[in-house]
This record gives C-alpha cells, structure tokens and sequence, in this order.
C-alpha cells in the first residue's frame, strides 16, 4: 500500500481510534465497539476501510469460530514512519539552510 492510503484511512477519527486501541493488542470487533462508544455496525465499515488499507487484519478466534479478531499490520505504518522521518529530515535541512542565509545576511548589515 501506498503512504496516500495510509494517511486516508487515518483521516478518520473513528478509525485512528480503532488503530490506537489495536496497539494494545488484538481485540475483537465486539470489543472494539465496546471501547470506541460507537455501534457495531458503523464499526464494520471503519474497519473494512482499515482493512483494504492493510492497517489491520482479521483472523477467526480459535475458541468461538463466530467472533473476528482483528490486529495491527505494522508494514503500513512503517513506511509512513519512514516517510515522515524523510520529511521531518528535508524540513529540517530547509530551515537549517534559511536560518544560516539570514544569519550571514544579519553579519553583512553591520
């Protein structure tokens, strides 16, 4: 998946939610609706999103076939680490470069 894709389905406060509970491990649908205060119904269509992003997986739980575990997928999330981290570093590099032009120009004006 792409860094767009990511970032797309993280728009959603609803779905970071759904994301930041996985972090603590893997929950069940039921569970995550629990927790996110939302209904399961509009849970489903956040986590298919998070799903066709590639952010999450599902896997039937071994003791009740009926119930779907879902879980982070940490690939995604590392490319947008890296992708952040290029940024952060491009971003860095600029304003070191600006802040050395304005300071050589404040040393010409004296």
């Amino acid at each position: 998946m792409t860094v767009e894709t990511t970032l797309s389905a993280l728009a959603d406060e609803t779905r970071r939610g759904t994301v930041e509970a996985l972090g603590g491990g893997p929950l069940s649908a039921g569970q995550l609706a629990t927790q996110l205060e939302v209904t399961p119904a509009a849970l489903s269509g956040h986590l298919r999103i998070l799903r066709d992003a590639g952010l999450v997986s599902v896997a039937l739980d071994p003791d009740d076939t009926r119930v779907h575990v879902y879980s982070i997928e940490p690939g995604p999330f590392h490319e947008l680490s890296d992708w952040a981290q290029g940024a952060s570093k491009f971003w860095t590099d600029q304003l070191g470069a600006f802040a050395r032009q304005v300071e050589r120009r404040g040393r010409g004006k004296r």
